[in-house]
């Protein structure tokens, strides 16, 4: 079995199934800035219908397999990150609102430690990665990774500490951990590990 990357498109693709794979993809940070799984995935709809955030259409694909959507890949050009960083913190203020976005800023600002930028600027950064748990083990994550390298000489992307499995996959696919950024959290230790891969 093998898979097509599709870029997202609203007229041709399951919003909501897009945007539950996108939660999927790292659960434990994105409860910390959506809050639990069904509004958070309402919140990552949205924001796939606004400007050029993490979300947008034009940095998500979709995988394809007998016409069914069986994971999704987001990322953009590492060059382009501060530009995304700074048009995303607008797109969630208007879809939070302003007082929901500035009783979430502390935790934002936490999580933005936990998230290392030390990335060269001809990288790509991949934000977010998930197959469908019906669909895990058959190789389309895999899949998903080659074709994003075939377009781009480096490869990064933050893997949760909590989340062994993901850690294994990507040292298994050729990651090599570059940094290990940690907070505390609701009493437990959070963090990311960034990783890295080039030809």
């Amino acid at each position: 079995m093998s898979i097509v990357l599709e870029k997202f498109d609203f007229e041709k693709h399951d919003a909501t199934k897009v945007a539950t794979l996108i939660y999927s993809a790292d659960e434990e940070t994105k409860s910390m800035v959506f809050g639990e799984k069904e509004k958070g995935i309402k919140y990552i709809e949205k924001l796939m219908r606004m400007n050029n955030n993490y979300f947008n259409p034009q940095y998500i694909y979709c995988a394809i397999n007998e016409s069914e959507i069986v994971g999704v890949i987001g990322g953009y050009g590492v060059d382009q990150k501060p530009v995304i960083d700074k048009a995303s913190g607008k797109d969630f203020i208007k879809v939070f609102g302003i007082w929901h976005f500035l009783k979430r800023f502390p935790t934002l600002m936490k999580m933005d430690k936990m998230m290392s930028k030390d990335m060269d600027e001809d990288g790509y950064y991949i934000h977010a990665v998930c197959i469908d748990e019906r669909h895990r083990g058959k190789g389309f994550g895999t899949e998903m990774l080659k074709a994003i390298e075939r377009e781009h000489e480096k490869l990064y992307l933050h893997v949760s500490i909590n989340n062994d499995k993901a850690q294994k996959f990507y040292e298994k696919y050729g990651f090599k951990v570059q940094s290990k950024d940690s907070i505390v959290y609701k009493g437990k230790k959070v963090g990311t590990c960034l990783v890295k891969k080039e030809k």
